[in-house]
């Protein structure tokens, strides 16, 4: 049995846990306390979850003096295994595979010590069995009996009658969008659009709508922080991007742009997370700021510049990787999970586009929730303004599609609502 017990591993992998904390949500996400060998490792393990679910701080002294359960020269031998954190998943991948090894071989040599032909079946159901636990035990998938939830949906049908007529997701703060989604749900998003068209602008604008009532943890992996803060301060003050780069803004211009500064400068609920682009590392830290710090929604700009661990494989399997691991992602932390996407060149000039359009279209088609592209004919020149956008909803697995009619003011970084065409017919018929 000593050959499926690989100590090093489970060592390794405590001390990273101690060395980032971020990671062990996602770490117990893959490993139960039942896959390690090694009785101190099994109860150090069980130890950092309780405080990690505790709120607790977490880090190798608080361990070394506070983890009772195991002796002093364990807890410093534990701690002291490894000096990084970056291949956790390679430890947790040999600790689970040894544990259902180990398994599997105590199984076997239980039911054929007393295997005959006559118990052959219930042998062979016996040791199904088994692997059903050893799976369950690793952590792998969810299991659900129908019946349990009834209960469960009859309370949530309870609430959504207490609150008939109110929004069953977020306020996007776009009506039109609002009436089509009934609310941003906690559902897996993807935005789609060709570069310059105004992605960022919408999801940053959705977010920063969101702050006002929830937590919301914004990866940005291609502007920096300040460029964020400038385009969300000309969406809230109506000032020009321009102007507020420039040196010529008015008094009044300064005193409006003055007074939105301290908004922004209150709100405490818009998190923009940069500096790692691995899909790993997000998602990591995504949970952290879901479990750890109350975040509600998260957005990740954009898909393209994620990166995956088979950065040697053809693109699209990284984009199906990527996809894969952002629908676990969100299913596990039940959020909105918005990612901004870009469309591909076939789109461009194209009077409506297809989820086809989406770079890595096979994995989104397939993995998100709802898709939305954003469709509209490029500025003619630098002086407009305003100009008539479709945000295509070309998916929704649990509601309907259709176009949201928008006006984006690229000046101020800005959607608002617009009128359909047969709106504006109506209105010019009257007049």
């Amino acid at each position: 049995m000593k050959k499926y017990m690989d100590l090093e591993s489970e060592k390794n992998l405590i001390c990273q846990m101690l060395i980032k904390p971020d990671i062990i949500a996602e770490v117990y996400s893959v490993v139960k306390p039942e896959a390690f060998a090694d009785p101190d490792c099994k109860a150090s393990y069980e130890y950092l979850i309780k405080a990690f679910n505790a709120g607790q701080v977490i880090d190798q002294s608080m361990y070394v003096i506070g983890c009772e359960t195991v002796l002093a020269s364990r807890r410093s031998e534990i701690a002291g295994a490894t000096f990084t954190a970056s291949n956790w998943d390679f430890y947790a991948k040999r600790i689970k595979d040894n544990f259902l090894a180990r398994t599997c071989l105590q199984a076997c040599r239980e039911i054929c010590t007393g295997l005959t032909a006559e118990n052959a079946a219930e042998s062979m159901s016996r040791l199904a069995g088994i692997a059903s636990e050893a799976i369950d035990a690793t952590g792998t998938g969810k299991r659900t009996v129908m019946g349990s939830l009834a209960e469960k949906f009859s309370e949530e049908l309870d609430r959504r009658f207490q609150q008939r007529g109110e929004l069953r997701g977020y306020d996007t703060g776009l009506n039109n969008l609002n009436t089509l989604l009934n609310g941003l749900p906690n559902e897996y998003i993807v935005i789609g659009a060709r570069p310059s068209m105004g992605k960022t602008a919408l999801g940053e604008q959705i977010a920063m709508k969101l702050s006002e009532k929830i937590k919301v943890c914004f990866w940005e992996l291609e502007m920096g922080e300040m460029s964020m803060f400038e385009r969300g301060l000309a969406n809230i003050s109506g000032i020009e991007m321009q102007k507020l780069r420039s040196t010529f803004m008015s008094e009044n211009q300064l005193s409006i742009v003055s007074g939105k500064i301290g908004v922004l400068g209150a709100n405490e609920n818009f998190i923009i997370r940069t500096g790692t682009r691995d899909i790993d590392e997000i998602c990591t830290a995504s949970r952290a700021e879901v479990l750890s710090r109350g975040c509600k929604a998260i957005f990740i700009d954009h898909a393209g510049l994620l990166k995956s661990t088979g950065s040697h494989r053809a693109s699209w399997e990284n984009f199906v990787e990527i996809s894969h691991k952002l629908q676990e992602l969100q299913r596990e932390l039940n959020v909105p999970l918005v990612l901004l996407s870009q469309l591909g060149r076939e789109a461009e000039g194209a009077k409506s586009t297809t989820m086809a359009n989406l770079r890595g279209s096979g994995a989104f088609e397939e993995d998100a929730d709802i898709i939305i592209a954003i469709e509209r004919e490029r500025a003619k020149s630098a002086t407009e303004y305003q100009i008539p956008t479709i945000l295509n909803v070309q998916k929704n697995r649990n509601g309907a599609t259709g176009n949201v009619y928008t006006i984006f003011m690229p000046a101020k970084v800005k959607f608002v609502d617009g009128k359909s065409p047969e709106e504006m017919a109506r209105e010019e018929n009257k007049s």
